[in-house]
């Protein structure tokens, strides 16, 4: 854990700053530096938005060059976060991430205990209107391997997109696409903020024992190009995933 010191910057009460460093100590990410850390931040934003949401308080986003900032504008409601709290530190506990060293298998294959929380046209209005873009600028759909389902995602498919996932029980991904009829392509930045707050967000709806929620950098767009919607739509552009599976 390290801290940041600034000759410059005014600390003010109550607000969070999320520090951008520039430098980054593993070379096999220096290629990506850049988008892992607006995705970062971006995940960052999906927690205060789902903690603004679960207890009805406010807040504004500010995104700068070194830092962004989070600024309850009612902190007064937070005040019975302590009723919550439990319920608070079970889902981030729950949250998952991180490296998987064998496959993702359900053992007990419980397939009906789970269900898949969709995010709400809400969320994405508010984490919209956060990073003050179009709310139609990133689209998240959702596929399972449910032959049953409309959003189907064969087995094959999974296999060999994605082979740390057994395939023959209920998974949900999420792909979380670019609109590219809507994006400004030049100002990428905050579209990838977008995302990473719209993926931590699903990860925290789903979040439970026994449910892992994975966000996945590994998104091929010419492996989605043959998938229904990305067939129809040439302007979706699939750019990052959430796999959500139980375990």
């Amino acid at each position: 854990m390290g801290h940041y010191v600034s000759n410059s910057l005014e600390f003010e009460k109550y607000r969070i700053y999320i520090v951008k460093e520039r430098e980054i100590a593993l070379s096999t990410y220096s290629s990506i530096h850049n988008s892992l850390q607006l995705l970062e931040s971006g995940h960052v934003l999906g927690c205060y938005n789902y903690i603004s949401t679960l207890f009805d308080c406010s807040f504004v986003f500010k995104d700068y060059d070194d830092y962004n900032t989070v600024t309850f504008t009612n902190i007064s409601k937070l005040a019975n976060i302590y009723d919550k709290f439990g319920f608070v530190i079970d889902k981030f506990k729950h949250r998952s991430s991180g490296r998987y060293y064998g496959m993702l298998s359900n053992w007990n294959l419980n397939r009906n205990n789970y269900k898949f929380n969709e995010i709400s046209n809400l969320d994405i209005a508010r984490i919209s209107k956060l990073t003050d873009e179009n709310v139609q600028s990133v689209i998240p759909i959702s596929y399972t391997n449910h032959k049953d389902s409309k959003k189907y995602l064969t087995d094959e498919f999974i296999q060999k997109e994605y082979p740390f996932l057994h395939p023959t029980f209920e998974s949900v991904i999420t792909v979380l696409a670019l609109n590219l009829s809507v994006c400004n392509t030049h100002n990428l930045e905050i579209y990838l903020e977008k995302i990473g707050a719209l993926a931590q967000t699903i990860c925290m709806n789903n979040s439970s024992n026994h449910v892992v929620n994975r966000p996945v950098k590994q998104v091929i767009p010419k492996n989605w190009e043959k998938i229904d919607k990305f067939k129809r739509n040439k302007n979706l552009l699939p750019f990052y995933a959430v796999i959500t599976t139980v375990v």
